[in-house]
């Protein structure tokens, strides 16, 4: 976690991305908030915020970070407790590990037993700016949110920045579930994603988002209904109390009464004769 790292404009490495994918992101005990709080090309570091501690000018937390490629060692990460000193820029990491893309995990030759000095412009550095100006509390954390398990997040996250998508909109977007491709254009609209990439970052996120439901089925009238003359919409309201009716041209109807804490709903068929509406098989729910 203590290296200099330079940042570099990464190429779409999708080999990478698949490596983060089969590589389970390991999390500390009771751990249940991972948020992601630097997304950049060469590195993206989450931090677990149930874990986040402060004593003083210290700020203690359970960090994971991942490479965009492996190291010399050929790590893809570290993951342990660090405990930054917010006002003098010191770090410590005892027992912080290596992560590599067989899921072993072995202690870096870079963690420091005592508060020592931060390189400055190094990710160190700007991880303690990142989390010590940053709140931390039962009602504002800081970060970013994650709908899907980290290593998705993480992969998306990678993916997203390498076609060119700024920090804030591509960890916004790799963090989060669309529960259909409508939502996620949403989402796109609101980080004004260009058009021209559009497509591409669809292609990114198609893990996270739901295909949109196969269109209905198309409605066949059958003269005997329509021929009754009431098909359409039926509805009463008053005081605490609503109902509905749907008669459709094809014999099926659709039902909901609401009574105070009252809910039911039915669907079923129906039968026109005699100017009045038979229900000849329904099923009920409540």
């Amino acid at each position: 976690m203590l290296k200099t790292v330079t940042k570099k404009r990464a190429s779409a490495t999708m080999r990478a991305a698949s490596m983060l994918a089969l590589v389970g992101i390991p999390s500390a005990a009771g751990a249940e908030e991972w948020r992601m709080v630097i997304a950049r090309e060469d590195a993206v570091v989450l931090v677990d915020a149930n874990t986040v501690k402060r004593t003083g000018p210290l700020l203690s937390f359970h960090v994971l970070i991942r490479w965009q490629k492996p190291d010399e060692d050929g790590a893809i990460g570290n993951v342990g407790d660090a405990t930054f000193d917010c006002v003098r820029k010191l770090v410590k990491t005892p027992g912080l590990q290596d992560v590599h893309p067989d899921g072993s995990r072995v202690l870096t030759k870079d963690q420091k037993i005592t508060l020592e000095k931060i390189l400055p412009n190094s990710l160190g550095d700007l991880i303690r700016d990142r989390m010590c100006s940053g709140k931390w509390g039962k009602d504002s954390m800081n970060g970013v949110p994650m709908e899907v398990p980290p290593d998705m997040a993480v992969s998306s996250t990678f993916g997203l920045l390498a076609l060119g998508l700024e920090s804030e909109p591509a960890s916004g977007l790799a963090t989060g579930k669309y529960w259909d491709p409508e939502s996620l254009d949403l989402q796109l609209d609101a980080y004004a994603v260009p058009a021209e990439k559009r497509d591409a970052v669809r292609k990114v996120l198609a893990g996270q988002t739901k295909p949109a439901p196969p269109p209905p089925a198309p409605i066949v009238p059958l003269a005997s209904a329509v021929a009754t003359g009431l098909v359409g919409a039926y509805r009463h309201s008053e005081h605490e109390m609503g109902a509905e009716i749907l008669l459709r041209a094809d014999g099926t109807f659709r039902y909901g009464l609401t009574v105070g804490s009252l809910d039911e709903t039915a669907t079923g068929r129906w039968l026109g004769r005699y100017w009045a509406a038979n229900v000849v098989n329904s099923r009920s729910f409540r």
